[in-house]
């Protein structure tokens, strides 16, 4: 026990992903440690992650480019109200290289396996080469910021794979692009991915025909209607930084007004319903279609707005009703080699099928993850309901932490959002998108507990099964007073044969920052090596060994320390300039 109390050991981490998640772990841990070794493994060969992958025609952000950055790092020079894939790809790699985090990366490397061994308690990973060279490497702690959005999901349609014509993924389109001009085209799907599809490809198609099993409700922008700056606005913007902070702030203000929305007997979830109804009905006046009503029934759905991801659909009816679209709705049955067949039985010959399916949001690892009992995260998940801690780690899985795990945040606060003023026709704006906000609180979060690791005698810690049981028991109950469990097809569900089966937060976004802002170590199962003092080392503190510091560090002519309370520390970092909240509409 030669060392001051609190002496740092060498830290060994390894993070999975590349992406948005796995930059802001490595940023913040760059900022606030000294005394480790960080490995991203990317499977591509650059950052970016999801924005990175995805390139499909038309693919952009429909979350304000603004607001869609790191909190602390805003950006002046977004082109457009709405970036496109490509330009959010280029924010991640400026971010990237800017804070020297490239250096970290090791592109083109898979993690095929990861296996606890408690007896060191380290980690043990199989990496792979996209060269095809395998090896290995150990780890004290594991991050998987791979992402919830970073699998494609293909359509479980039996016979698609006789088709002999093209077939494409949303999420892993072909590098160089086909050009399906003048093409026969089938489009599967009409989430998000599926209406900037249908937007880009119905002016360049011979015929588009759309397969919609469920109707989706339709918004319109999430934001400000979509344009591109001018010279003047981007000059502004770079010239008054404080300017553009409070339109983001602004924005977001807005965005954290909505869980109330959510809930089941809000009356602002009624308003809405009939706002949403009356507009969606004004755009289908004058359609192709004779029959109103079936029409109808085609585009305004039976299940509450809000129960799947919202949509902003800026031309969906329009691209839907057009001369060389049909819209088919139902299953498909089965796939032929000329194209597919509908739940009708009618035949429908494609050159190219285009599958808008998303991504596989189960919550299993891509990736082999066998914890301490030897039993593979993938194999526990598929068996059984994926419950994590605070979305954030796994009992029995040691010293391992995942971004946006089971019960996450992503339909609450700043992932759904109402707007009130962007056009008439719509006086409520839902927004839903992956905000950096909440993963720099995973990052803050995962590092308290770096911090205690590496400078304590710990040898692993994982939370405990019942805290992770009494949570699901509590969300259950609050789940049932949302829109989230009502009867529609949604990947915030555990299971589309389970519609009251939800894996989200119960809560707001900002009752999810609450909640994670400080460590509940009776939660835990934490083991140390030997005893659980020799932290403590040999007397003496860190202050009296660093030069740097002041031995007298606590006289001051004012106490200006932390407040103790958790009220008093509330209103210290969240109580900034007044905000008049009837101004923001705020439903709830």
């Amino acid at each position: 026990m030669d060392r001051p109390i609190r002496q740092e050991r060498h830290m060994r981490i390894a993070c999975v992903g590349a992406g948005a998640s796995g930059l802001c772990f490595a940023y913040k841990l760059q900022r606030s440690f000294e005394d480790f070794t960080l490995t991203l493994f990317e499977r591509n060969d650059a950052v970016g992650g999801v924005w990175f992958a995805n390139r499909y025609p038309g693919c952009a952000c429909d979350y304000e480019a603004h607001s869609y950055t790191f909190s602390w790092d805003q950006k002046a020079d977004w082109s457009s109200v709405y970036a496109s894939a490509e330009e959010v790809q280029r924010y991640f790699e400026g971010f990237a290289r800017k804070h020297g985090l490239l250096d970290y990366c090791k592109f083109g490397t898979t993690v095929k396996k990861a296996q606890w061994d408690d007896a060191s308690g380290h980690w043990g990973l199989r990496l792979q080469a996209n060269s095809g060279a395998e090896w290995e490497d150990e780890f004290d702690l594991l991050i998987n910021a791979s992402g919830l959005l970073s699998s494609p999901k293909w359509p479980e349609i039996q016979g698609l794979d006789q088709f002999e014509g093209l077939k494409l993924h949303s999420a892993a389109w072909p590098i160089p692009p086909p050009d399906l001009s003048g093409q026969r085209v089938g489009l599967i799907g009409n989430g998000s991915s599926g209406q900037q599809l249908l937007e880009a490809l119905q002016p360049i198609a011979s015929h588009l025909t759309v397969f919609i099993r469920q109707p989706t409700w339709v918004f319109g922008p999430f934001g400000a209607p979509p344009r591109c700056y001018t010279a003047d606005e981007l000059q502004d913007f770079a010239d008054s930084p404080e300017t553009l902070l409070a339109k983001r702030k602004h924005f977001e203000n807005r965005v954290n007004s909505y869980f109330g929305i959510c809930l089941r007997d809000n009356p602002k979830q009624a308003a809405l319903r009939r706002h949403l109804t009356q507009g969606i009905r004004e755009q289908l006046a004058g359609r192709k279609y004779d029959d109103l009503d079936g029409l109808e029934e085609a585009f305004i759905p039976q299940y509450a707005p809000g129960c799947r991801r919202p949509t902003p659909g800026n031309r969906y009816i329009e691209s839907l009703t057009a001369d060389n679209v049909t819209l088919v709705m139902g299953n498909i049955t089965h796939g032929t080699a000329e194209g597919v067949v509908d739940h009708q039985g009618k035949t429908h010959h494609l050159d190219a099928i285009v599958c808008a399916t998303g991504f596989d949001t189960s919550h299993r690892p891509s990736f082999s993850v066998q914890g301490r009992s030897g039993q593979d995260l993938r194999e526990l998940w598929s068996l059984e309901e994926p419950n994590a801690y605070l979305a954030l780690a796994v009992p029995d899985f040691p010293n391992y932490f995942v971004f946006y795990g089971p019960n996450n945040p992503f339909a609450s606060g700043p992932f759904l959002a109402t707007v009130g003023q962007s056009t008439p026709r719509f006086p409520f704006r839902l927004v839903s998108n992956i905000s950096t906000t909440f993963l720099a609180y995973h990052a803050d979060y995962m590092l308290r507990w770096c911090d205690r690791w590496q400078t304590e005698n710990i040898h692993s810690f994982s939370p405990k099964q019942e805290a992770v049981n009494e949570f699901k028991d509590y969300a259950d109950t609050v789940f049932q007073k949302t829109v989230w469990t009502d009867s529609c097809r949604s990947w915030y569900k555990t299971a589309p044969s389970q519609p009251t089966k939800v894996s989200l937060w119960p809560g707001s976004g900002l009752h999810y920052l609450e909640t994670i802002a400080s460590l509940r170590g009776d939660d835990f199962d934490v083991r140390y090596k030997g005893n659980r003092w020799e932290w403590l080392g040999n007397g003496f503190s860190q202050v009296e060994l660093d030069e740097e510091c002041d031995l007298s560090y606590y006289i001051r002519t004012e106490d200006d320390g932390e407040f103790l309370s958790s009220k008093k520390r509330r209103r210290a970092l969240a109580r900034g300039s007044h905000v008049d909240r009837e101004s923001l509409h705020i439903i709830g």
